[in-house]
């Protein structure tokens, strides 16, 4: 009989717990990145990556229930580096996630996702918790309610970015150029659906995106692009001053980039040193992947490399109940940069 593991103490994590322990089939380990020592998620033992290869994984199926699916696919890479072949992953982010990670929502509900323009009696949580995450409030980031859009799967942060770009650019319906580094999927709908929009989406691994681009070395010539969009991107760059200096090399003169990231606002932005293990990066910034986590000084950090910053957040656009009404956070962060010289 197989082994069955859930990697991810989260929402989903529960969820699938619950979804397996009804039809009676029993959960062996929980797994996480990174774990306490006797650590318990729904009375099962949490283990390491590392622990869980001291059992026969030839003999286990692992449930992988990260909703983000660019770290999903993240999670998916490292289990298979770790010699598990694809027929033990099971993927909540997809389409069997419908049938048992999915509350029924009523059409005449109460909340409204711009994504799919549908209503919904309700977002579902998501997002991992952590001792950065149990220390300090992370945009973007850690464990929160109304997060995900039950029918489309599109999350907070996307329903934000949707509503900047259809207000407060022309991205979805005039004729323009943009480079979009790690597509979002709701996101990359929007936009290709402008028959305008010369559009390029791209991301260092080419089997994620139709176009292959380092964004500290961007291969289009100079003065290319109306907008660069980058969500998440830049608190992966350690050479970030490389990436912004590029990114100002191929914008139009009135070029937008449009980016956003994790933010702390009660710390200052800190950055690696050196050369950190995976388990000192979780520590310090949230995320194995993650270089630095930016802070209170985001604006006049992404400023000292030549742009001017619009800093767009919900609580300066709309009013509470709307806020609440579209699932967005509401302190979170978008920044619309032109270049300054």
């Amino acid at each position: 009989m197989k082994m069955i593991i859930i990697y991810g103490t989260g929402k989903y994590g529960e969820k699938t717990y619950n979804f397996l322990k009804e039809i009676g089939c029993e959960v062996d380990f929980f797994c996480k990145s990174y774990t306490e020592k006797d650590e318990y998620f729904e009375e099962i033992k949490v283990l390491s990556l590392k622990e869980l290869l001291k059992y026969d994984k030839e003999n286990m199926l692992i449930f992988v229930t990260v909703h983000d699916k660019k770290i999903s696919r993240q999670v998916i890479d490292l289990i298979k580096e770790n010699g598990f072949s694809d027929n033990q992953i099971i993927n909540i982010n997809d389409p069997l996630r419908q049938h048992f990670l999915v509350e029924k929502n009523s059409i005449d509900g109460s909340y409204f996702c711009n994504c799919c323009n549908s209503k919904v009696k309700s977002f579902l949580a998501s997002g991992e918790s952590g001792l950065l995450f149990d220390r300090y409030h992370i945009i973007g980031g850690g464990y929160r309610e109304n997060v995900i859009c039950p029918n489309c799967g599109a999350i907070d942060r996307v329903r934000w970015q949707n509503y900047v770009l259809t207000n407060f650019t022309g991205i979805l319906g005039e004729k323009c150029n943009v480079l979009h580094i790690a597509p979002e999927e709701h996101i990359y709908k929007l936009i290709h659906n402008n028959v305008e929009c010369d559009y390029y989406p791209c991301d260092v691994e080419l089997n994620k995106a139709q176009h292959r681009c380092d964004l500290t070395n961007i291969q289009f010539k100079d003065n290319f692009f109306d907008y660069i969009i980058a969500n998440h991107v830049l608190e992966h760059i350690k050479r970030i001053d490389m990436a912004l200096s590029e990114v100002k090399r191929v914008l139009k003169p009135n070029g937008k980039l449009i980016i956003s990231f994790p933010i702390c606002m009660e710390l200052q932005t800190s950055e690696e040193v050196g050369d950190l293990s995976s388990l000192e990066r979780l520590e310090r910034f949230g995320q194995e992947d993650h270089v630095r986590l930016f802070g209170y000084d985001y604006k006049e950090y992404i400023e000292r490399y030549g742009f001017c910053v619009d800093v767009m957040s919900p609580e300066n656009v709309l009013d509470a109940a709307t806020i609440s009404r579209y699932g967005l956070i509401r302190d979170d962060v978008i920044l619309i940069c032109s270049k300054c010289n």
